[in-house]
């Protein structure tokens, strides 16, 4: 009876072990399911984190493109839009010219035989810029701009002159014949040459030294000649 009662509370303590460790066993699959669970979750949320990083990557990658291929739009067309403003202003500039200097020989052809006198005038003062020049032909580095802009007045007024002359035209209704002779002698002796261009021949003290004494008198001697010719 005893050994039956022994054998029966070793039966149920054997159950109630097997139930607590089929039971553990249990709560240990479970929480292995549940840790692979969240192991997935957290694999995914990485994935997803991964995958946005990646896609906001390309995605600054993209307007930082986008945004260049505008800037350099931009600056083409910036660039464009300077060289057609430029061309424009000198297309302007240059019809501005041809129209002032078209105005200019008209108003030249159309000229009285007063021109005479002014070229008088244009060949004086000519001759008083060179004589100027000439004296200060020692002048030194430093102060040569003084004689440069002398130089340039003596190069425009001979421009001038000869703009004057290239633009006389024979006409009954403007020149009378003999004026017309006149014109004709003055325009040839100045066509002729001799007229010194001081932009590319300056008077300075080594240019002129470098010339033989022969080629300074007759340096000087057609340098003078040319102007007395004209009208006296």
């Amino acid at each position: 009876m005893v050994q039956m009662r022994i054998a029966e509370q070793e039966q149920r303590l054997q159950r109630e072990e097997d139930e607590r460790q089929r039971k553990e066993t249990e709560w240990q699959m479970k929480n292995v399911i549940e840790q692979q669970h969240l192991q997935r979750e957290e694999d995914e949320r990485r994935r997803k984190d991964t995958e946005r990083q990646m896609r906001q990557k390309i995605e600054r990658q993209e307007r930082m493109i986008l945004l260049k291929q505008e800037q350099e739009q931009l600056a083409l067309e910036e660039q464009k839009q300077n060289e057609l403003a430029k061309r424009l202003s000198q297309i302007t500039h240059e019809a501005e010219e041809k129209a002032r200097h078209e105005r200019r020989i008209a108003r030249l052809k159309l000229t009285t035989p007063e021109a005479l006198y002014n070229l008088r005038g244009l060949v004086r003062m000519k001759y008083q810029l060179d004589i100027e020049i000439w004296g200060l032909r020692w002048t030194r580095g430093p102060d040569r701009h003084i004689v440069e802009r002398k130089m340039d007045m003596a190069d425009a007024v001979l421009l001038e002159i000869i703009t004057m002359v290239d633009s006389w035209e024979e006409s009954d209704t403007t020149w009378t014949q003999q004026e017309w002779k006149l014109a004709q002698m003055v325009k040839e002796r100045i066509e002729k040459g001799g007229k010194r261009t001081w932009a590319n021949n300056p008077p300075w003290r080594d240019v002129w030294q470098q010339s033989s004494p022969s080629k300074r008198s007759a340096l000087r001697s057609n340098y003078l000649k040319s102007y007395f010719l004209l009208f006296y």
